[in-house]
């Protein structure tokens, strides 16, 4: 009887001891399962901040161009105005009488 008490006494403490081992296993799988998300959301963070560095590129890249393009209408306008003001200079030089301080010789 006492064997027997015995015996069983020693077979509730390896479930026990089981029960604890499992409640361990499971604490591990949980913690594992943290570290992933986390490892996951470190990725996601990373993959934002590359993507947020390239799109401040683009903008910078467009900005770039607009503003050659910018340079490049005043350029144009400049050659416009220059032509028109050698053809006006042309056009009162061809006039008899009319005389223009840009070219003395012609009066």
């Amino acid at each position: 009887m006492l064997l027997m008490l015995l015996m069983l006494l020693m077979l509730l403490m390896l479930l026990m001891l089981l029960m604890l081992l499992m409640l361990l296993l499971l604490l591990l799988l949980l913690l594992l399962l943290l570290l992933l998300v986390l490892l996951v959301l470190l990725v996601l963070l990373v993959l934002l901040l590359v993507l947020l560095v390239l799109l401040v590129l683009l903008v910078l890249l467009v900005l770039l161009v607009l503003l050659v393009l910018l340079v490049l209408l005043v350029l144009l306008v400049l050659l416009v105005l220059l032509v028109l003001l050698v053809l006006l200079v042309l056009l009162l030089n061809l006039g008899n009488g009319m005389c223009l301080f840009l070219l003395p010789d012609s009066c």
